[in-house]
């Protein structure tokens, strides 16, 4: 008797389990990097502006020299010094003639912020003419809202060093003269001198 045995084969099964793993970012191209910023500004100023208000005025001096040469000084406010025997202000006596003045300049910023350490410079740039006995102004004497008197009445140039130039202003520098008067001088009007003032911001 025979008995068939049928085989069945045998299947085996393999199973292979993936595991997910974060990826890095150096396996992706990135840098492990940092950054920052920073503002920008600029700020743009003008200079100085100056502007001549009143002209310096002696007015009428009586010249009663008999020889020589004298002088008679005008002070930044507009009064005479001592006048010396042989000249005086007769000015409140004589019709026609321009008031008695010192020179008025107003010297501010030309952008309304105030400028420090900055240098004035005021010349006599023009004597007053007529020829070689004409009279003629020898020295300037200075005031200065900022700074006091700074003058020279020696010196027909003055410097005013480190000056603060004020946002703004009205008439703060003074000019005042010295006038030099021969007893050959003649009688009549003598204008044409220039007073110039300047300053460079820097």
């Amino acid at each position: 008797m025979f008995q068939i045995i049928r085989l069945l084969p045998t299947v085996t099964l393999i199973l292979f389990a993936s595991v997910a793993l974060p990826l890095s970012p150096v396996a992706i191209g990135q840098s492990d990097g940092a950054s920052g910023s920073v503002g920008a500004s600029a700020q743009i100023v003008r200079g100085i502006e100056i502007t001549g208000v009143d002209d310096l005025q002696f007015g009428a001096i009586l010249n009663g020299l008999e020889s020589g040469t004298e002088t008679i000084s005008l002070e930044p406010d507009g009064s005479f010094q001592s006048a010396p025997d042989g000249l005086s202000s007769v000015n409140d006596t004589v019709t026609g003639t321009s008031q008695v003045q010192a020179a008025t300049f107003s010297v501010e910023s030309e952008d309304a912020q105030t400028k420090t350490g900055q240098e004035i410079r005021i010349e006599l740039t023009s004597d007053l003419g007529g020829g070689a006995d004409a009279p003629s102004i020898t020295g300037l004497d200075v005031a200065y809202d900022n700074a006091g008197n700074v003058g020279d009445d020696n010196s027909t140039a003055v410097t005013i060093n480190s000056a603060t130039i004020p946002a703004s202003a009205a008439e703060n520098l003074q000019v005042g003269g010295t006038l030099e008067v021969s007893a050959n001088t003649p009688a009549g009007t003598y204008d044409g001198g220039t007073i110039t003032v300047t300053s460079t911001f820097k």
